[in-house]
């Protein structure tokens, strides 16, 4: 089932930003790359005017602070490597549950943290325009008390969290 990705937010995904560099040469019609570290966000810009995207592409780098108030609103949110501090979990868990839990949203069952009990959508349905946003976070587990804290904190803020490593294929080429 191909997904109709409009308005796509990379959190961040290394300071080099590839993955979002490669999603705004595709088809999404808006991709924000995030951060909060000013040389990021510089290495970022830098980064997708070296591969040719700019603005009128729909891509652009936004600075943000996890605490801060969000006035963005993703159809996917993609991560990486964002669950290893203990200290930003609140604000990482805060972020997520204000961009996923949109009021009159419902949510798609086929990806990674949704909200939980929500109604979801007819199973012939491939587009976001009647889902929830959706998050899709890749970790590797440095800190095991970080990853349980995440887990918990996003349980009380009526996430659900799934596993999906066990779609990986490892160790083939």
């Amino acid at each position: 089932m191909q997904r109709c990705w409009q308005h796509l937010w990379q959190m961040p995904l290394s300071e080099a930003g590839l993955l979002g560099v490669a999603l705004a040469r595709q088809t999404p019609r808006d991709v924000v790359l995030t951060d909060g570290d000013r040389c990021t966000l510089d290495n970022l810009r830098h980064n997708l005017r070296l591969n040719g995207v700019c603005e009128q592409d729909g891509a652009r780098v936004e600075a943000l602070e996890w605490n801060s108030a969000c006035s963005l609103h993703p159809d996917v949110i993609l991560g990486s490597d964002i669950i290893y501090d203990p200290a930003s979990i609140t604000a990482l868990v805060a972020l997520l549950q204000t961009l996923l839990l949109r009021p009159g949203s419902a949510c798609s069952p086929t990806g990674c943290a949704y909200p939980a009990g929500a109604p979801t959508p007819d199973a012939g349905e491939s587009t976001l325009a009647s889902a929830a946003p959706i998050a899709y976070i890749c970790t590797a587990v440095r800190n095991e008390a970080s990853l349980q804290l995440f887990l918990r904190a996003a349980a009380e803020a009526q996430l659900t969290v799934k596993d999906c490593s066990a779609l990986l294929q490892c160790g083939t080429h």
